[in-house]
């Protein structure tokens, strides 16, 4: 399978979780606090979407990463592939996105979910960050490999919610909107060992599995077999 990549902006917060959101965990969750991640992807392989995220560090074994504990998107195509590829508990849901110079407002309307973003600064930094999602999907756990990249300023993220659930996620928080983003995430692999991992096709109805390939030095394309070993989880 070949890498997925989209590209668009986010805004991204550190928020406490409570017990309610603690229990939809598979994982044993680590802290209290928990990832808030909204972005406006204008370009991917299903197009144009929007997604509302909230991920949790985990463990899985020794393996250290993140799980997603609560995903939102407004495509269905974009939900059934983030599902059936990486395990995440996607649900569709109305996203709006309203963004300027200096502000982006995310509303989530179904649970009256409203994120208020302020950017600061004058100058944006380049990031370039890993990121590995720790997840079961219906065939069993599995581990994604990613990264992270693009520019970035501080905000100041204001969250309010009509939804229970979520009310512990309201209040004023520090985070940051990621301008220029580019995510990449490698497809699913099976924890088989400490340091070794074995590639996980697409099983469920209906989804093809992609044919992988890799570069060789020359930058010629060759394919990959369906499994192979390595160390990447």
């Amino acid at each position: 399978m070949v890498a997925w990549q989209a590209f668009g902006e986010s805004v991204a917060v550190w928020v406490r979780i409570d017990e309610s959101l603690v229990r939809r965990s598979e994982l044993p969750v680590l802290g209290s606090r928990a990832m808030l991640v909204a972005s406006e992807l204008h370009a991917s392989p299903v197009g144009a979407y929007r997604s509302l995220g909230l991920f949790a560090p985990v463990r899985m074994g020794l393996r250290l990463g993140f799980s997603a504990m609560l995903m939102v998107v407004d495509g269905p195509e974009a939900r059934r592939v983030t599902t059936s590829r990486w395990g995440l508990p996607t649900r569709t849901g109305k996203l709006r996105w309203v963004s300027t110079s200096d502000q982006v407002i995310v509303e989530w309307p179904e649970p009256g979910f409203v994120l208020t973003a302020q950017i600061g600064g004058i100058a944006r930094l380049p990031v370039i960050l890993p990121a590995r999602l720790l997840q079961h999907r219906t065939d069993g756990p599995v581990v994604v490999n990613g990264s992270v990249r693009g520019r970035t300023r501080r905000a100041m993220v204001s969250i309010t919610t009509d939804d229970d659930d979520l009310a512990g996620l309201e209040g004023l928080h520090r985070g940051h909107h990621v301008a220029g983003l580019r995510m990449v995430t490698r497809p699913a692999r099976r924890p088989v060992a400490v340091a070794f991992s074995l590639e996980a096709p697409i099983t469920t109805e209906g989804v093809r599995p992609m044919v992988g390939a890799h570069r060789s030095a020359a930058g010629v394309a060759s394919p990959l077999p369906q499994r192979a070993y390595s160390s990447d989880g």
